[in-house]
């Protein structure tokens, strides 16, 4: 709420903001990046995330290549392995960490059940500038639950490429 005045008369106004804005402001809004300067045609750069056990967080994935790539999004991985990741609060003077865990370059011996695919057109000849992509929904994911994010190089040459998600928690956890 916002309290002034306007010729002598007290006002309050309520501010409006977006549901992913308000988990930036409250401290509960985390990120996660990673980029490889040379993906080889055909080799794909994995994201494992695993959501919390007292969570379902609202998820939003983006992910770039210089050339033709798919991005892909699956739900249920089996793997092994990997990099830990640091996730950052959004809030950047919370003290908060994200329950969960982001992987880079796990071994994965079950990718799960597809949950979307998206290509994305890197151009082509002296027009060939790259591709951005970002779902357009976010997903709230299962608790306790592992999500594979997976950008594959589908343009005849290496490429720079990078993979990231954002994610909220649940309302019901902050306010549990």
């Amino acid at each position: 709420h916002r309290r002034g005045r306007h010729k002598g008369i007290a006002v309050m106004s309520v501010w409006v903001v977006d549901e992913a804005h308000a988990r930036v402001h409250q401290g509960a809004m985390w990120h996660c990046s990673s980029l490889v300067t040379s993906l080889s045609d055909g080799a794909s750069l994995d994201m494992v995330i695993t959501a919390p056990t007292n969570d379902n967080p609202h998820m939003m994935m983006e992910a770039a290549c210089g050339g033709d790539a798919e991005l892909l999004f699956y739900e249920g991985v089996l793997f092994s392995g990997g990099t830990t990741e640091t996730v950052y609060n959004h809030k950047r003077t919370a003290s908060d960490v994200w329950a969960g865990i982001v992987l880079t370059s796990p071994t994965i011996t079950s990718t799960g059940t597809q949950l979307s695919v998206k290509f994305m057109p890197g151009g082509s000849h002296g027009q060939a500038q790259g591709s951005a992509q970002s779902f357009d929904q976010e997903w709230i994911i299962r608790n306790d639950s592992s999500y594979l994010l997976r950008l594959t190089n589908r343009s005849g040459s290496a490429k720079r490429a990078s993979l990231g998600c954002s994610h909220y928690s649940s309302p019901l956890v902050i306010l549990g």
